[in-house]
């Protein structure tokens, strides 16, 4: 063989070797859309940089009865008080999870509850399709979020009827809920419009090579936050973006200049 044949046939190897390592090395976006992985990622992210409120799990027999309380996370994608994102559901749902399979991480409770988190995310995965999927009206895109959620639920009943069985416990029930954290955002100069978008929203944009979902606060007097939050404030013709995000961490002011 001579060897310009030998270095021609070495050289296309290379490229194709070149087109599979890009290939695989792509993140897991198609035309825009976020799929399960990337969301399992920003997650993860989220958790590891404090960006969400992480409530622990709380899995206990106590006098023959299971305290259960899954925990999770708790971000506020959008801070209208008047609207639902069904992007919030499915964030939240995907948070529950992580932080359950983090803090059941020894042998044995992870043999049991891995199979149970891997149905949830199943469920999960055909919720984010719904969420992105424009041909969906948005009333039948909240409804199919919302039964979705409610199957969600359902797997999760049965995972702790099993898990009480295993442990010969009888089910207890435990209720804790913990609002957002209720704030007032001011401007410094005073009088600028504030538009808001969560870490995670953030990390979404990113990753579909967008701008994030800015958000306007209609009233910044009385807004319900929670985690952290890129800020861009516009004053006349003048706009300033937060390099950095702020901690919404606590009720009270918070300035952003």
């Amino acid at each position: 063989m001579s060897c310009d044949l030998l270095s021609r046939r070495l050289t296309g190897a290379c490229v194709r070797l070149v087109g599979l390592l890009v290939v695989l090395l792509l993140p897991a976006i198609a035309g825009g859309q976020l799929k399960h992985p990337d969301l399992q990622k920003i997650v993860r992210d989220a958790i590891s940089n404090r960006e969400v409120t992480i409530q622990a799990p709380r899995i206990e027999v106590r006098k023959g009865t299971l305290i259960c309380l899954l925990g999770g996370g708790h971000c506020v994608l959008n801070p209208n008080l008047n609207a639902w994102d069904p992007m919030n559901s499915v964030v939240d749902a995907q948070l529950r999870v992580e932080v359950l399979r983090q803090s059941r991480s020894e042998p044995r409770e992870r043999k049991f509850w891995e199979p149970v988190l891997r149905r949830v995310e199943e469920v999960i995965s055909q919720q984010l399709d719904i969420v992105q999927d424009a041909s969906v009206s948005e009333k039948d895109r909240t409804d199919r979020v919302a039964e979705l959620g409610g199957k969600i639920g359902d797997i999760y009943e049965g995972a702790i009827e099993s898990y009480a069985k295993l442990k010969g416990a009888k089910v207890g029930t435990v209720a804790m809920y913990r609002p957002p954290h209720a704030v007032k955002l001011v401007t410094s100069p005073a009088g600028g419009r504030i538009f808001l978008s969560h870490a995670i929203q953030m990390r979404m944009a990113q990753l579909q090579k967008k701008e994030p979902d800015w958000r306007l606060i209609a009233d910044p007097s009385k807004v319900e936050l929670e985690g952290k939050y890129y800020y861009l404030v516009q004053w006349g013709d003048r706009t300033k973006k937060s390099d950095e995000p702020i901690l919404i961490d606590r009720t009270g002011t918070f300035v952003l200049q």
